[in-house]
């Protein structure tokens, strides 16, 4: 009986294949149709699964949680030294908690080679005991290794292990110059483990637990008790956020702790753009489902007669429903195999999306799962496609199909329904997704158009990793700006060259001050801006706008009366109603009084705004100081925190002096590695990579989509046509005229076109709200919601008037006489 079952199958697809070979061309175009649908899914899947959906390799991953500060229900991970040794003395929901460093902290490794930049995080020791990490040789910190003034360890990712020391056991016990200082080689993670996933090597905090250091420069992971949740965690430590904050901060800040899944930390920021890929993808594949379903309703119609006489010898229709699935099937599998194809080429495309530095953005792969998904795709795509023709003409007799007459006609006019119903759902389709495009256009505009404050000049970036325990004073930067930047400057090619602690868009750090003859525990008594060391001609290179005063000049490198510039968004929030240059203050206090100095500084100038957290944000206050002038306390962290950033005005190709400046540099210290040449305008543009990569995408996805409805439109109208001759000849032969078939023809798609167009708009209003704090425009933008019908309403007319012009010359004599 098996047997049977499986010859028969046998025997119905080769039948199948048969057909398909009867119309190579049409089935050629279908293949392609179901690949790029079942192709654009299968990859947006990939990377859904890879990122979201499989497990991170930690143990008991549901109960690791980020602990983290919240202003207004949002949460932000950096969290200060002092701050988090009074959550720990208060933490009774954990079962283990740890510290260790917001960013990567930039480790230079020198010795024989050429020296190496590196990204290492200052872990506690129980940072591997939270996530469950295991050692692939060796261990990881010991208690004594992680107390103030303990031995100098380090523990080393597997991924450096095997690139820079040839995966060589004897490599523990070996003592390696990190940022200047000899680190002993403790130990080897495993290759699963890769946490921050940018970690090249970790270590030890060391932290004091007697710090009053506020700099919020640490993250905390924790792993929860048994049958403790993150909302009774929260619920537990918040008593002791206030507390900590009537104690050690500012307890009018609205500030309040949040204690969020490890998952929903990692990838919370990406679930809108990979649920905006999907969604787009979806509505493809829903498009090329309608498309080839109405291929199939054409199939069924011109196989009547041969269903209708295997129903009166003996089949039974769930017989005939089942040999419609089968046959639907050749066609779906081979889209598959195409759609998997395409999906290796989307993968670069779709990785842009993503921002860098994401927990398992390079594990991205075709995988078991991935395969199962586009085997699944494929079948369900297979069996929808030949279920709608059966559901279209469930009420025509199929044993009536025998005869020449029937019910045919009242089959045709089922099947007209039906295949209008396509074309509006293809349009309401589509209409969401050229709205979701042309939202994310004009975003992208809105953003483009923003002036960032800078001037786009030929300008070429790069970034110096210093050594903190060679440049960890005022005068360490003073060599940089009255010897290096001198020496760059005299290059060829070159009109100008400064040096910054960072790069323009690079999140600095802050700074807190206060104001002599004003009480800081008065609205407007102390500032908080980000803080930016920079040498003279910093200003005048990128072209940031003077606005009052004047910038640095070369007296300001070794003043002793300090000097500070300030952006007009400080200006106004502390000195709205008068002129702030030659207002005195006193940098550190009152948030970070160990990180300033106690001498007054004189504000000599206010300068324009600079978009420094990105276009999508408003620039921050931002407070500017001579680099030679940084702060002693805070220039470790600075070097910490970011590389030097060098600009160079020039006359030719900025990247044509790449060479040219390494050597400069290593003649200056032959320690230092210099990385990351690009030119400022590419410096800039990136600001807005993953939201060119996004806008293109979806428009790519919406631009399919209009073409697939277009040829839908086309196909359902055309076949209708020709399936209506009789009808057409009759109504010419009665009266009607050419232009009279046009208007009946035309206005039966365009009805059709219409209805998709008002049910996608309701559809899309409603839909668009879910991204309304994704973009910096009205996602009820009147363009997008104006111009994309116009566009669909001519794509789908000009669709329409072939069928509408060839029913006009269907000949009345003819078609008298074609049934």
């Amino acid at each position: 009986m098996a047997l049977a079952k499986v010859e028969s199958l046998v025997s119905e697809l080769r039948l199948a294949f048969r057909i398909l070979a009867k119309r190579p061309w049409l089935s050629l175009a279908t293949v392609l149709t179901l690949g790029l649908g079942i192709g654009a899914n299968t990859a947006i899947f990939s990377v859904v699964n890879s990122i979201l959906l499989r497990p991170l390799p930690f143990e008991d991953l549901d109960r690791l949680v980020q602990v983290q500060r919240a202003f207004q229900g949002y949460p932000t991970p950096n969290v200060a030294a002092r701050q988090y040794v009074y959550w720990e003395t208060h933490a009774r929901s954990f079962e283990s908690l740890a510290a260790y460093s917001w960013q990567p902290i930039g480790v230079t490794l020198t010795g024989d080679a050429r020296p190496e930049r590196l990204e290492g995080y200052l872990v506690m020791n129980s940072f591997f005991e939270v996530f469950g990490a295991r050692t692939e040789i060796g261990r990881v910190f010991a208690d004594a290794e992680d107390q103030p003034g303990g031995p100098l360890a380090v523990v080393l990712s597997h991924n450096l292990w095997t690139r820079r020391f040839g995966a060589d056991e004897n490599i523990l016990g070996e003592r390696l110059r990190l940022n200047g200082l000899v680190y002993t080689v403790v130990g080897v993670m495993s290759p699963e483990f890769r946490y921050p996933v940018t970690a090249d090597l970790w270590m030890a905090l060391q932290l004091d637990r007697q710090t009053e250091d506020r700099l919020a420069s640490l993250t905390v992971s924790g792993k929860l008790r048994e049958g403790v949740s993150p909302e009774m965690a929260q619920e537990a430590l918040q008593p002791f956020e206030q507390e900590y904050l009537e104690l050690y901060g500012d307890p009018n800040r609205q500030e309040t702790v949040a204690v969020q899944p490890l998952t929903t930390h990692l990838y919370g920021v990406l679930r809108p753009h990979l649920l905006m890929l999907a969604g787009s993808a979806a509505f493809v594949l829903l498009i090329t489902c309608a498309n080839v379903a109405h291929l199939q309703l054409a199939r069924f119609d011109a196989r009547r007669r041969e269903l209708g006489a295997r129903l009166a010898l003996g089949a039974s229709p769930s017989s005939l429903l089942s040999l419609l699935v089968i046959e639907s099937l050749p066609l779906s599998l081979l889209g598959g195999v195409v759609g998997l194809l395409l999906c290796g080429l989307l993968f670069r495309p779709l990785l842009a999306v993503l921002p860098d530095g994401i927990q398992r953005f390079h594990e991205v792969e075709v995988d078991l799962t991935v395969l199962g998904f586009a085997l699944v795709t494929t079948l369900v795509v297979g069996v929808a496609t030949a279920l709608i023709p059966a559901l279209a003409n469930r009420r025509a007799a199929l044993g009536t199909g025998l005869h020449k007459g029937g019910t045919r006609g009242g089959s045709r006019r089922g099947q007209s329904r039906w295949g209008l119903a396509l074309v509006a759902s293809e349009v309401a389709l589509t209409v969401l997704s050229m709205v979701g495009a042309a939202l994310l256009v004009q975003n992208y505009r809105s953003l483009s158009q923003t002036d960032p404050g800078i001037e786009i000049r030929e300008v070429l970036t790069a970034q110096v990793a210093l050594s903190p325990s060679v440049y960890d004073t005022s005068s360490s930067w003073q060599r940089v700006s009255q010897n290096l930047v001198p020496a760059l400057e005299a290059l060829p090619g070159v009109r100008n060259a400064v040096a910054a602690a960072y790069l323009p868009m690079q999140d600095g750090p802050p700074m807190s001050f206060t104001i002599p003859g004003r009480d800081p525990e008065e609205p407007g008594g102390f500032g908080v801006g980000q803080f930016l060391g920079v040498t003279p001609g910093y200003f005048e290179l990128l072209g940031i706008e003077l606005r009052r005063g004047r910038t640095f000049e070369d007296r300001d490198r070794d003043s002793e009366t300090g000097a500070v510039i300030i952006n007009q968004e400080l200006a106004g929030q502390l000195w709205p109603d008068e002129d702030p240059v030659g207002q005195n203050v006193i940098l550190g206090p009152p948030v970070f009084p160990t990180l300033g100095d106690p001498r007054p500084r004189q504000i000599v100038g206010v300068v324009g705004d600079v978009h420094e957290d990105g276009y999508q944000f408003s620039p921050p206050p931002m407070i500017y100081v001579p680099l030679a002038q940084v702060p002693g306390p805070f220039t470790t962290r600075l070097i910490a925190i970011r590389p030097l950033g060098l600009m160079l005005e020039t006359e030719v190709p900025p990247l044509t002096l790449t060479r040219q400046v390494q050597e400069e540099v290593w003649a200056f210290d032959g320690d230092l590695p210099v990385f990351s040449f690009i030119s400022l305008e590419e410096l800039l543009a990136g600001n807005l990579g993953p939201d060119v990569a996004l806008m293109r995408l979806v428009g790519l996805f919406a631009a399919l989509a209009a073409v697939l409805a277009a040829i839908g439109i086309y196909g359902v109208l055309a076949y209708q046509v020709s399936q209506r001759t009789r009808e057409i000849g009759i109504r010419m032969a009665t009266g009607a005229d050419r232009l009279r078939i046009i208007r009946w023809i035309y206005g039966r798609g365009m009805s059709a076109v219409g209805i998709g167009l008002l049910v996608g708009l309701v559809a899309a209003g409603l839909l668009v709200r879910l991204i309304a704090g994704y973009v910096v425009i009205d996602p009820l933008d009147p363009m997008s919601f104006g111009v994309v019908p116009l566009l669909l309403a001519l794509l789908g007319s000009i669709a329409i008037s072939l069928p509408a012009y060839r029913a006009s010359l269907v000949q009345p004599s003819l078609a008298l006489h074609s049934e």
